[in-house]
């Protein structure tokens, strides 16, 4: 499934591989994770929460959920691009 990293000494939550099976995709689940994720963080005393993905997998979510993207890779072979988000909580 993956994992969230929540650092309190550095104040940021790092999302890192959200990966949720194919067949509850469109239920909800990313977004419910994300949200829960982000509470425990805020009251853990972070401010920051960052992620990365790449362009096959859907940037969009993560922006969707209010991530900005603050940085990108582009010299991947076949267009794939490396984005690098970032949410201030």
């Amino acid at each position: 499934m993956g994992n969230i990293k929540i650092q309190p000494v550095t104040r940021e939550n790092w999302e890192e591989a959200q990966i949720v099976p194919l067949l509850t995709y469109w239920k909800g689940y990313g977004k419910s994770l994300i949200m829960q994720a982000e509470s425990m963080a805020s009251q853990l005393g972070c401010k920051l929460s960052h992620t990365s993905t790449f362009s096959y997998q859907s940037p969009e979510f993560y922006q969707n959920m209010g991530y900005n993207v603050f940085g990108v890779i582009d010299e991947y072979p076949d267009g794939i691009i490396q984005y690098f988000l970032k949410k201030r909580l």
